[in-house]
């Protein structure tokens, strides 16, 4: 708090500090542009070093620009002595993280209707002048201080047109630099900015006719301080603000403005004891501003001074979560992407591998590569011919074996039943041991064994069965490491995921396996949760995606998408089979009906609503991804 109470005494007092070092410089009159620009900063005094406002901030205080969440314009106008006119529009541009730009053209002119006389009554003719200031602003803030820093780079130009003589006419190149400081103060002091300008710290220097004019340096300190008035439905901020330029003594801005509902303003200042008032109205991205003052300046005379802003496009904060929110999809299609590359490589190495078991007249492996491929994609043609020879071969070695067999026990009618219970149970394993469900598999096989312990096919297959479980538990557990190894932590916890899943028989395993996925977790960081979540999401293993989401929000609890997921995922790992209504009954038959007939968009809108009404039935989610798996089908064939 004392560093912080510190950098605002120094911000309010530089103006008087850095006099000393850069007010050696030689200094001209002050430019006809000192006035100020915007309506609602004139009708608080011009006290707005400390205050960002609008578009006209690029003129009081462009390091303020970053404050901003949206692009701004704002138009100015007011009339001068002798039909002058003075008028600036202005443009504020953020961007997300390099800052905001912005942009401002400041004008005072009259018309070609100025009389040109020299020592004679006679008129030489009619000339006019204009003054021109192009502003070319950057302000960027530092977060960790909250210190914002920009500038100015200007371009002045003055002309007389009409005059014979055109050394009065040239232009000329300076710069200005600012600060602006919004201290995370408590209490009190909450709502306490400070700011500070240093006009002309390269100054321009306009031709006049033989001589030159450079811009004094013009050193500008100001502090704002808001007041929140909620109970009233109200704000009011107090400004103050202090300018000292060279050749010219020190001015004193004061202002206050007071907002009811963010729609109407009142305003009131002085600008170096001259009273000024003001008002504005607002309405959707329009506010509407005026004021009235008196000045000292004889350019200056008490008139009317109108401005209308305009606030646009979207804000900061929205830009930012379209960005990540487009960034996130984009892991989700890098993930996709790498699943299908791996299910692409998997298929070829269980197609290379299924034909080599079926030339060695391993029919049984040949079945287990081929299922796999088919596993991953159900329409692999050369795949299903291949399982389908595999199944023949097998079946006739089998059909021979059980005519054997049969012929051994036709004379012992006693163990008919037995054998007949026998065959079931090794089919059941059978079956079991081509998918690599080893642990059933072995289960069946025991109860075969329990009826004949001199069973040699079942003896023989649940070892292998065994062998085969076990090797492919520490392979998992391998593999998990080798990825690990990588950092590749998301895709060596999944491994493990699969490991445990295999629920092998020994607790050694086990109490590794878990500790392995204890440790490789706590490396993990957000998208790696997020990846993992997505990969079982696709995989169709919604308890354990539901269990990486979670883990994600934990990290990021707004976030919405990962909600949705963990949403879905929950969804779909509790659902339960459920009775429908007979409303609901008959707009799912309906939607089971669209779906055969190949109008699964509109099959997938019945669903949806049906879903609403009972989200965990699992005949629902099941005919929504149904439907929507023919539909990619579908798309992909007519691409």
């Amino acid at each position: 708090m004392k560093i912080k109470n510190k950098i605002i005494i120094f911000l309010a007092v530089c103006s008087f500090a850095l006099s000393g070092a850069i007010y050696g410089q030689s200094g001209g009159t002050l430019p006809n542009f000192s006035l100020g620009v915007g309506a609602r900063a004139l009708g608080m005094g011009g006290a707005c070093v400390a205050l960002p406002l609008d578009a006209s901030t690029v003129y009081w205080n462009p390091a303020a620009l970053d404050r901003f969440e949206q692009k701004s314009v704002t138009l100015f106008y007011t009339n001068l002595l002798g039909g002058a006119q003075y008028s600036y529009l202005g443009y504020a541009h953020p961007t997300i993280s390099v800052g905001t730009l912005g942009f401002g053209v400041l004008r005072i002119g009259t018309g070609n209707d100025i009389d040109y006389r020299t020592d004679s009554p006679l008129s030489l003719g009619k000339f006019g002048h204009n003054e021109y200031e192009f502003l070319f602003s950057y302000g960027k803030n530092i977060r960790v201080f909250n210190l914002a820093v920009g500038g100015n780079v200007k371009v002045e130009h003055r002309s007389w047109p009409g005059l014979a003589d055109n050394n009065y006419s040239d232009t000329a190149v300076g710069a200005d630099l600012a600060l602006h400081f919004m201290p995370d103060f408590r209490g009190p002091l909450k709502g306490l900015s400070t700011g500070l300008l240093i006009q002309n710290i390269v100054s321009p220097t306009l031709r006049e006719a033989e001589g030159k004019d450079p811009f004094p340096i013009n050193v500008k300190a100001g502090l704002a301080k808001a007041i929140d008035l909620a109970q009233w439905g109200s704000k009011m901020v107090v400004v103050l603000d202090i300018s000292k330029a060279q050749l010219n003594p020190a001015k004193y801005h004061i202002g206050t403005e007071y907002v009811y509902n963010n729609v109407a303003m009142l305003r009131s200042g002085l600008n170096d004891g001259k009273m000024a008032f003001g008002a504005g109205a607002a309405y959707n991205i329009f506010r509407f501003d005026y004021s009235y003052a008196s000045s000292a300046d004889v350019y200056f005379s008490p008139n009317h001074r109108v401005s209308l802003s305009i606030s646009f496009g979207k804000t900061k904060t929205e830009l930012i979560e379209i960005a990540e929110r487009q960034r996130l999809e984009e892991i989700a299609e890098e993930v996709a992407r790498r699943k299908k590359l791996e299910i692409e490589q998997r298929i070829q190495e269980f197609l290379a591998e299924g034909k080599q078991h079926f030339k060695n007249g391993d029919y049984i492996n040949a079945q287990i590569a081929f299922s796999a491929i088919l596993k991953d994609d159900e329409e692999h043609e050369e795949a299903k011919e291949w399982l389908e020879k595999a199944n023949e071969k097998y079946d006739e070695e089998e059909q021979k074996f059980w005519e054997a067999r049969q012929e051994k026990f036709r004379l012992e009618q006693e163990k008919a039943e037995q054998e007949k219970e026998i065959r079931r149970r090794w089919q059941l394993g059978r079956g079991y041991f081509e998918n690599s469900q080893y642990r059933l598999a072995i289960r069946e096989w025991d109860e075969v064994l329990t009826l004949d312990p001199n069973y040699d096919l079942a003896i023989n297959f649940k070892e292998k069965a065994k062998s085969e479980w076990r090797k492919k538990v520490l392979n998992l557990i391998a593999k998990a490491d080798g990825l690990h190894s990588k950092k590749k932590f998301h895709e060596a916890i999944r491994t493990l995921d699969e490991a445990k899943n295999e629920d092998f028989p020994d607790s050694k395993i086990r109490e590794q396996i878990d500790s392995k996925i204890r440790r490789y977790e706590n490396a993990l960081d957000f998208d790696d949760l997020f990846n993992q979540g997505l990969t079982y999401y696709n995989e169709k293993n919604f308890e354990i995606a539901m269990e990486k989401f979670e883990k994600a929000l934990q990290l990021q609890p707004k976030n919405k998408l990962i909600q949705d997921y963990y949403n879905d995922a929950k969804a779909r790992a509790i659902a339960t089979i459920q009775k429908m209504p007979p409303e609901l009954q008959q707009k799912y038959v309906q939607g089971v009906n669209l779906t055969n007939q190949g109008r699964y968009e509109e099959a997938l809108q019945i669903f949806e609503e049906i879903r609403k009404k009972q989200p965990y039935n699992k005949r629902i989610l099941k005919a929504i991804d149904t439907a929507e798996e023919k539909l990619n089908r579908s798309k992909k064939q007519q691409r």
